[in-house]
């Protein structure tokens, strides 16, 4: 096991000792966990990506996919839970760019239409500006 120094810039980058990144097989681009174990110790992980992935299918090959009634259903569901069915602006936003809305398109001009009204209204909205 190797020990080095390192020293944070301004931006808060550090960068992994040459001989350390040769250790473990790191380049450009390597994913790492990062985590604390106590207010003076950061512990580092490479993460292997082709693994992350496999580990994400076999995961996804076991879980129900949902149709898009079963997702409209469990939003409804968990926003009647948190007492609202109105879209956060930047869901708004989002649900906007999926119908089409075009990226010359304003955001605060979106946003403003969109955190005013419930989500029938901003269909409403939509087809209104789409026509």
């Amino acid at each position: 096991m190797n020990m080095e120094t390192a020293k944070m810039s301004e931006r808060g980058q550090i960068i992994i000792p040459k001989e350390i990144r040769e250790e473990i097989g790191a380049s450009t681009n390597t994913i790492f966990a990062v985590s604390t174990l106590d207010k003076d110790t950061i512990v580092m992980k490479r993460i292997d990506r082709q693994a992350l992935v496999e580990e994400f299918r076999r995961i996804r090959s076991r879980t129900k996919k949902l149709s898009p009634a079963e997702i409209e259903a469990e939003i409804h569901a968990y926003r009647k839970e948190k007492g609202s069915n109105r879209y956060e602006p930047i869901e708004a936003i989002k649900f906007l760019q999926k119908l089409g809305i075009s990226k010359g398109d304003s955001v605060k001009e979106i946003e403003s239409i969109t955190e005013k009204f419930s989500r029938r209204e901003a269909l409403e909205r939509i087809r209104k500006y789409r026509k």
